[in-house]
């Protein structure tokens, strides 16, 4: 297991990146800063920069956290440093999330421009908190990134197209994926290593509960396309009305076919 790291990332190099370039931060913006907004721009600037590239072996930046996020496929990694603290969130698939912040009292809040947000307490080696995405919170807790472990960033240049690699690896599994700067995703791999029965009964709960909201949907909808049907057979069949009652059918028929 310890050499999980080394061999996703080497899968993943061989798709070729043509050249490397400096990491940005991908909340940054065009606007005009004053030298304050500035100075804390350079700040987070430079713990971004303290990621290390998959490409290269380099040591994992200081109090990095390693994690999961509950009821979700997605792994986090917090890194703080001094005052500040950056946060990055990624299940492999959609999930690309690097909100930034403060560390202070050993209390983390990071926040970025999709509205996502991380409120976390370091206690002793641990630290616990919840992400705020997609309007929903979910738990989360994260230890000290143990050898062959850790979170990777860099950007990369590929035929004049600027896109960034983000990396979580764990021994439990590794999340990431490439993320053009026109928000195309591409490489996604999510691995996982280690299936407990706790996991396993997590994941069943929520295939189930998707399933069920995926029913309760078609229901509804059902529904809706009857009402619509009667509606419409309720008006005088006459030119464009006949072909809509015809539509208003099959959608019913297709409906009825694919209710649970």
């Amino acid at each position: 297991m310890k050499h999980l790291p080394r061999l996703i990332l080497a899968a993943f190099a061989v798709t070729a990146f043509t050249s490397l370039a400096a990491c940005s931060n991908d909340e940054s913006s065009s606007a005009p800063t004053t030298s304050a907004s500035a100075s804390v721009d350079a700040a987070m600037q430079s713990m971004m920069d303290s990621i290390p590239s998959p490409f290269v072996n380099a040591p994992q930046a200081a109090n990095t956290y390693l994690g999961s996020v509950e009821g979700t496929d997605a792994y986090i990694a917090v890194i703080m440093a001094g005052d500040k603290a950056v946060a990055f969130l990624c299940d492999g698939s959609s999930m690309w999330e690097w909100p930034t912040g403060s560390f202070n009292d050993n209390r983390v809040e990071l926040t970025n421009s999709s509205g996502t947000t991380v409120a976390a307490h370091l206690d002793g080696s641990t630290l616990t908190g919840s992400v705020k995405i997609g309007g929903a919170d979910h738990n989360f807790t994260a230890v000290p990134a143990q050898a062959n472990e850790g979170v990777y960033r860099t950007v990369v240049n590929e035929n004049g197209q600027m896109s960034t690699v983000g990396w979580i690896i764990r021994d439990a599994g590794g999340r990431g994926f490439e993320r053009s700067s026109t928000g195309a995703i591409s490489n996604a791999i999510r691995s996982d290593t280690q299936d407990t029965e706790d996991d396993r009964r997590q994941r069943d709960r929520r295939d189930e509960r998707n399933e069920q909201l995926r029913c309760q949907r078609l229901v509804q909808d059902l529904a809706d396309a009857r009402a619509t049907l009667a509606a419409l057979e309720a008006l005088p069949r006459e030119g464009g009305n006949i072909q809509m009652v015809a539509l208003a059918k099959q959608r019913v028929d297709r409906l009825v076919s694919a209710q649970c």
